[in-house]
């Protein structure tokens, strides 16, 4: 099987997870589920050969890990989001192809700050700030169809998730 329809596969995979993620109330669902996200857009990115955004996925899978033992003594500390900031960077620098090397480290960095929230309305409106910035690296460099689809579909669900949460709050 050629390496970009099997790439689609492990896509779509990660957008049945994607529409899992921002159904769940608890955050620590929404990490786990986010996890598994992250692998699958990791492989769907490195037989793509866009190494940049196959290494920001697998530095979110360990940035799940940690966010998700956040109530455990040695995963408590603010310092994480700053190692995990520090990852994106390297990584970019280190997978560096061209200019839109930085937009999937930018896109993570977003990522991170908004799983790093206690409240998941939080989280869920940063989301939508890194989905627009994957949806530029993939207009630009990766021209994936089922990051297209990602995109599109965290958006909406992230924003329904948001305005019925809101709507819940004001009845």
């Amino acid at each position: 099987m050629r390496p970009e329809i099997l790439a689609q596969i492990f896509g779509l995979g990660a957008l049945i997870s994607a529409v899992i993620i921002y159904s769940r109330k608890k955050r620590t669902s929404l990490l786990l589920f986010k996890a598994t996200q992250d692998i699958l857009w990791g492989i769907h990115y490195l037989l793509l050969s866009c190494y940049s955004a196959a290494a920001s996925s697998a530095i979110c899978v360990t940035r799940s890990f940690v966010f998700y033992n956040d109530n455990k003594k040695w995963a408590k500390s603010k310092l994480w989001v700053l190692v995990y900031l520090t990852f994106y960077a390297v990584s970019a620098a280190m997978t560096w192809q061209n200019v839109y090397s930085i937009l999937p480290a930018l896109a993570s960095c977003t990522s991170t700050v908004a799983f790093y929230q206690k409240k998941t309305e939080h989280t869920k409106a940063l989301q939508i700030v890194a989905s627009l910035i994957t949806l530029s690296y993939t207009i630009l460099q990766s021209h994936s169809l089922t990051v297209y689809l990602g995109v599109a579909l965290t958006i909406t669900t992230a924003a329904f998730s948001l305005l019925r949460h809101r709507f819940k709050k004001a009845t």
